[in-house]
């Protein structure tokens, strides 16, 4: 996963993350529910702002059609002198 969002502070953070989603569910009308974990890097922080700062983790929900299109909800919990955030991604095949 890969993606840019302006963060709380008003910059610009990319991040790049990996997700391993060992959980999963079929759903009526072809669609695939996967639960797990995602950790990779984010930008756009100062460390006196998110001490973790450049590597980031949460918990990530994945809901999948047959063709590839879905969503992705990531759940980042709050860290020492940091808040966590909950976040939707769409995702389409390339």
């Amino acid at each position: 996963m890969a993606g840019l969002y302006s963060n709380s502070y008003r910059k610009p953070t990319w991040y790049a993350l990996a997700a391993w989603t060992p959980l999963h569910a079929g759903l009526p009308a072809g669609l695939s529910l996967s639960a797990g974990i995602a950790a990779g890097l984010v930008s756009g922080y100062a460390r006196t702002q998110v001490r973790s700062e450049p590597l980031a983790g949460g918990a990530v929900l994945r809901l999948r059609a047959r063709s590839g299109l879905g969503l992705n909800l990531l759940a980042v919990p709050n860290s020492m002198g940091g808040s966590g955030f909950i976040g939707l991604q769409v995702v389409a095949p390339l």
